[in-house]
């Protein structure tokens, strides 16, 4: 039988150090965003990490529906990068150029 985290394989495209950073508070996130009406969860790691890149398809998977790739992420959601990662992204796209893949 296959670990949940089998699902889980870096594609080795990218990797990049990324500073602690905090997880924005709703409010916050609500004054960006004001049709946000709630946040629904946020795990995201608020430690030092490093950025890479994975899929949840198995080798030959050209796709898989919404409930499977719920399965899938739910044993690594608390790896998975929150709002504040998407920010620091986005403000540092032009300091490491390998960040444009992530946004274009």
């Amino acid at each position: 039988m296959n670990s949940p985290l089998d699902f889980f394989q870096e594609t080795g495209e990218i990797k990049i150090e990324v500073p602690a950073l905090s997880r924005p508070k709703d409010e916050d996130l609500r004054k960006m965003y004001p049709y946000m009406r709630r946040h629904v969860r946020d795990t995201s790691p608020e430690i030092p990490l490093i950025l890479t890149l994975g899929t949840v398809l198995r080798p030959g998977e050209k796709g898989i529906n919404g409930a499977e790739y719920e399965s899938r992420l739910q044993p690594i959601s608390n790896i998975l990068l929150g709002h504040q990662h998407w920010i620091w992204i986005n403000e540092n796209r032009n300091r490491i150029p390998k960040l444009v893949v992530l946004i274009y």
